[in-house]
């Protein structure tokens, strides 16, 4: 934790290219002394803009529940005209990997807290340096980035097992903990995984259950089904501020790699 603060405290001056000049540019980037200064403009990295093609479903306006191919680069190449706007900040829709067998297009499905989900990038190898330079870019001009921060549920990574047999993604709110089969890569679940499975698990992947993997135990869920604020607006809760104030070492995904800086 400590060495967090130090390197947030510790500035230093990126040279970011802007319309064909460098621009010097604080790092970390701080934020304004008053947030009401700040005109917000709330955009959903999905619907925003595609560069490179029309989008997936037409015609644009109508409604679907598909990607439609939005990216960090559409979103960066509108940036001079926003900013022509008298936009002070941008106010982006989850960035964070959403579960890959569904088209949670808004961002609240999350299934690795760790990685950025390549859906949003031109190029999928490369979506957390685009999402960098999307961010570097807007601090270029002079415009802050709001991130969308959803730690009080994940996506639908296990589905419910009901009293008559019945396998469900959603199930009425109750006080007591339903059995679960937590979701394999392809989203089905596996009656094998009524507890979260462990790494030497055969059929464990990046794209199954949920990660990091110091959330794989059912003890972080409520598993108690959907019903208002009471039971929260998925069906699936984590208690994600209990798991980190716990956790001695960096969280870690599938691969071993640390948790984003």
């Amino acid at each position: 934790m400590q060495g967090a603060i130090d390197i947030a405290q510790s500035t230093k001056i990126k040279k970011v290219k802007v319309d064909n000049q460098f621009i010097e540019v604080p790092y970390p980037f701080p934020s304004p002394q008053d947030w009401r200064d700040q005109p917000i403009y709330f955009l959903m990295i999905d619907r925003f803009n595609n560069p490179e093609r029309p989008p997936q479903q037409l015609p644009y306006d109508a409604k679907t529940g598909i990607f439609q191919g939005g990216t960090f680069e559409g979103v960066g190449r509108r940036l001079g005209y926003l900013k022509e706007l008298g936009v002070g900040a941008i106010w982006i829709t989850p960035v964070l990997k959403n579960c890959p067998y569904l088209d949670t297009f808004y961002g609240y499905g999350i299934q690795d807290f760790l990685q950025i989900d390549p859906r949003f990038a031109s190029d999928t190898a490369n979506a957390e340096g685009e999402l960098q330079a999307l961010i570097d870019e807007a601090h270029a001009r002079g415009i802050y980035v709001i991130f969308d921060i959803v730690l009080n549920h994940t996506g639908d990574v296990f589905e419910y097992v009901l009293n008559n047999g019945q396998h469900v993604a959603d199930a009425p709110f109750r006080s007591e903990r339903y059995a679960v089969n937590w979701r394999k890569k392809d989203g089905r679940g596996n009656p094998a995984w009524t507890q979260a499975p462990t790494d030497n698990d055969p059929d464990l992947h990046p794209d199954a259950v949920i990660w990091p993997r110091e959330l794989h135990t059912n003890q972080h869920f409520r598993q108690q089904g959907a019903g208002g604020e009471e039971a929260g607006a998925l069906q699936i809760s984590v208690i994600m501020t209990s798991l980190v104030s716990r956790s001695a070492t960096p969280l870690t995904n599938k691969s071993g790699a640390p948790s984003l800086s």
